[in-house]
């Protein structure tokens, strides 16, 4: 398929807006469709033009390819921006401050490792939990019972139970980074029933696991 790469070497106007891999694919479906003599004038046409004017000249005098790469092209581009949107939605970060409570680094949990009056929850999936955990954690699954695009519309609860009833008590909550979502909403809880000192390990299990502290 190399005269098929050749082509898409001069589509220089086109790279900025969908990358190289996608577009190798879609000229590959189109040569699957029954276009492959087509396609062989076509991109030969292209390669031999010097010239950007020429390149388009020869893509805009091709009615036929140019009417099914563009609707590809459409088609690829709505696909892409839909599974951008939903991928940077799931991505998105948690706030850097938690009021009335404290954002803390793995370090700080650290040095509270093995203190009396502290309490550490991993609100990760108990199978997460499983393959490795902070010291002394107890596990407590958040479990989302709405679910959305936004975080901040997410609605979910946990086994509240399992929390400590001492107020004054020291709690740590943490899942897996920065889009754990789950810690902070539990840390927030925590706040808003009254405990004194809530501590919520943004950086969760992946920078403690990155640092290489001890684990069980």
């Amino acid at each position: 398929m190399n005269y098929i790469i050749n082509c898409l070497n001069h589509f220089d106007m086109l790279i900025p807006i969908i990358n190289l891999f996608t577009l190798k694919y879609l000229f590959n479906f189109i040569y699957y469709i029954k276009l492959k003599e087509h396609l062989n004038s076509f991109a030969t046409s292209v390669i031999n033009a010097s010239t950007m004017g020429e390149t388009m000249g020869v893509l805009l005098g091709d009615s036929m390819i140019l009417r099914k790469t563009v609707s590809l092209i459409v088609a690829t581009l709505a696909f892409t921006l839909m599974f951008t949107s939903q991928a940077t939605a799931a991505k998105k970060v948690t706030p850097t401050e938690l009021p009335g409570g404290k954002v803390v680094s793995a370090e700080d949990v650290k040095a509270l490792l093995g203190m009396s009056g502290v309490y550490i929850y991993d609100m990760r999936k108990a199978i997460n939990f499983g393959k490795g955990h902070v010291p002394g954690a107890t596990t407590v699954p958040y479990q989302w019972i709405k679910k959305d695009k936004d975080p901040a519309k997410r609605t979910g609860s946990f086994k509240t139970e399992k929390i400590t009833t001492d107020k004054n008590a020291t709690l740590v909550f943490y899942s897996d980074g920065p889009t754990g979502w789950k810690s902070y909403y539990a840390a927030k809880w925590a706040v808003d029933n009254g405990y004194k000192n809530v501590l919520y390990m943004r950086e969760g299990s992946a920078g403690w696991f990155s640092k290489k502290y001890p684990f069980e």
